[in-house]
């Protein structure tokens, strides 16, 4: 989940907030369905919900349980999602100046393998130039292209 939630968080510090794309809303959906497994197939909730399997195939078709049931359930959900978000902000905003080469990289590239990233990386770090841009490597890009 936390890797689902790393492509919109380094949108929002790259970026910034009100800039995320749509993109983001795919993985969203990936951390949530993930999260709902978690919870109602495999009983990785909290206390709260206790280690119990939930039925159905949404929490909207086949809900046999009560809604304060539902909301428990949805609860946990949110805090495993929040969860991730939290913890691939952490590592994003720990590593900032790598996050910063892989974007700026990226836009140059549009497509990487994870060796190249590596090297990219390590290339910046040796070089001791500094840390690049991205937002304004792809303002400059769209702006170009726009004319």
């Amino acid at each position: 989940m936390c890797v689902c939630m790393g492509g919109r968080v380094a949108e929002e510090l790259i970026y910034g907030k009100d800039k995320v794309t749509t993109g983001a809303q795919s993985d969203i959906q990936t951390a949530t369905k993930i999260a709902e497994n978690m919870v109602r197939q495999c009983g990785m909730g909290s206390e709260n919900v206790g280690y119990v399997q939930y039925s159905g195939e949404s929490q909207k078709e086949g809900w046999e349980y009560s809604e304060a049931t539902k909301a428990a359930v949805e609860g946990e959900v949110r805090a495993l999602v929040q969860e991730a978000y939290n913890t691939a902000r952490e590592i994003l905003t720990t590593n900032v100046d790598e996050l910063h080469v892989i974007a700026d990289s990226l836009l140059r590239h549009e497509t990487m393998t994870g060796k190249e990233l590596e090297m990219a990386i390590q290339e910046h770090k040796e070089s001791k130039r500094p840390v690049p841009n991205p937002a304004a490597s792809f303002l400059a890009q769209t702006a170009a292209v726009s004319t």
